[in-house]
């Protein structure tokens, strides 16, 4: 069994922005329970009332003392993509462009394709490609994860 320990600050900040990013956001909690998350803060913007947690370096700056944010990024999970998997069809729609277009994952039937011009499908702004040999078959199930 394999212990972990949580440490939990609560912290809560409030700070203007550029005009390009968030105009109000507020810092509630600091984290540090594993590796991937050490250092990071959950972030809520009270305007759209939307959170994600963040990392210094990725959606946060520390400037002289003063902490900057620009807006996180936001998600799709098992995202089903527009069309219908018919043997023929080789290109689906999905609902935002993936941002970055590496953060983009789709599975077919459970087992993830590769993205690339010599793996599964291709990616050109929202739309997936797959390539022959790789054309979903009549009653797949396609699903996709990405950020945008």
């Amino acid at each position: 069994m394999t212990r972990r320990t949580i440490t939990l600050i609560a912290l809560l900040l409030a700070f203007a922005t550029s005009a390009a990013a968030v105009t109000f956001i507020a810092v509630q909690w600091i984290r540090g329970d594993t590796a991937s998350t050490s250092g990071s803060i959950l972030v809520t913007n009270p305007n759209t009332s939307t959170a994600a947690w963040a990392k210094v370096g990725a959606n946060l700056s520390i400037t002289s003392g003063v902490l900057n944010a620009t807006t996180p990024p936001n998600f799709s999970d098992e995202e089903v993509p527009a069309g219908t998997p018919n043997g023929t069809l080789a290109s689906f729609t999905l609902a935002h462009t993936p941002n970055p277009s590496t953060s983009l994952k789709v599975y077919h039937n459970g087992l993830r394709m590769q993205q690339g011009t010599s793996a599964d499908y291709t990616l050109s702004g929202n739309t997936i490609t797959f390539l022959a040999g790789a054309i979903p078959e009549t009653g797949a199930v396609l699903v996709a994860d990405y950020r945008f």
